[in-house]
């Protein structure tokens, strides 16, 4: 699905750039895949994605920022409590200066995400403990008091929620998703099925893990 979206892209962009571009970026998708293996090979050294509890989604959400292009990639992974993967889905945002405000951005797209396909009880996990502050303790960030108010605004449609801090080993397959947009410059968002086929084994790995 993840190699149907991004040839689909390329394909419609070959026409303007050339051929030369079409190449490059295929190899670039190639290097993501090696990306993935080598991360399969050292996964048994590392703490892993955890479950949420039953009756329970949980949504990782990952964020990559570009620091020469401007350019950041968003993608989120619903999960159940037996590690399958529900939905996923990926997104280019422009012109963040700013790691924060960037993460911010992308946890506010994956709310709205997750109130569109009426998901009742979820949690949302990801890396950035600026955020967790922003969220539950507000009075600490005073200076993000108005993105704060926009985002409970909106958690508030949802019946039960939580954040949770996630470390970078536990959130990477959302992390490699988002990955693909600044450093491949690939800026076609999607909704899809599943997990990207590209990171089949990770998946299926953590969803194996889940479930001792």
């Amino acid at each position: 699905m993840f190699l149907f979206h991004e040839l689909n892209g390329l394909i419609r962009v070959v026409g303007s750039r050339g051929l030369d571009f079409f190449v490059v970026v295929v190899y670039s998708l190639v290097d993501l895949v090696f990306d993935a293996v080598e991360e399969a090979e050292d996964r048994n050294q590392t703490s892993h994605w955890k479950p949420p509890p039953p009756g329970w989604l949980k949504c990782n959400l990952g964020i990559s920022r570009g620091q020469r292009n401007m350019i950041s990639g968003a993608a989120w992974v619903l999960r159940d409590e037996f590690g399958r993967v529900l939905i996923h889905s990926r997104k280019a945002h422009m012109g963040f200066l700013v790691k924060d405000e960037a993460d911010m951005h992308g946890f506010l797209w994956s709310v709205q995400s997750m109130i569109s396909h009426k998901v009742t009880k979820i949690i949302f996990a990801f890396e950035s403990d600026a955020l967790v502050g922003v969220i539950l303790r507000p009075k600490a960030w005073p200076s993000f008091a108005h993105q704060q108010a926009e985002m409970l605004l909106q958690l508030a449609t949802i019946q039960d929620w939580r954040v949770q801090l996630e470390k970078p080993s536990e959130n990477r397959r959302a992390s490699l998703i988002a990955q693909s947009v600044p450093d491949y410059a690939l800026l076609q968002s999607y909704v899809a099925t599943g997990f990207p086929l590209w990171l089949h084994e990770l998946f299926e790995h953590e969803r194996l893990s889940s479930s001792f």
